[in-house]
């Protein structure tokens, strides 16, 4: 449903583009409080499974850290998850497509 919530490479900083979609994002979770949403971050392939995962769980806090702080959602309505390489949107055989894995998804709880 929302995409383009996206990091650069081994970095769980969002990119400057992302927060045009966590402010829309961030209406929709406002108007829709009685609903409960994970935030999961998936990696690309490059690294361990281990630091992996670490570092989609941080993408996915930081997230969850910038809805809640920055557009007032309510936590309880959030809940921040990693999943490393294990959740890929494309297989992870190119930059351009590894690229596409460094991102957080929304998920209806």
């Amino acid at each position: 449903m929302f995409h383009n919530i996206l990091f650069d490479f081994g970095s769980d900083t969002l990119t400057p583009e992302s927060y045009k979609v966590l402010e829309t994002l961030a209406t929709y979770l406002n108007s829709n409080k009685k609903q409960s949403y994970y935030i999961v971050g998936p990696t690309d392939n490059i690294g361990s499974l281990i630091n992996n995962q670490k570092l989609s769980e941080k993408r996915a806090q930081a997230v969850t850290k910038a809805l809640i702080s920055k557009y007032h959602v309510n936590s309880t309505q959030l809940s921040a998850h990693g999943v490393g390489q294990l959740s890929p949107l494309a297989i992870n055989t190119t930059e351009t497509r590894r690229a596409l894995n460094r991102r957080v998804a929304v998920v209806l709880k």
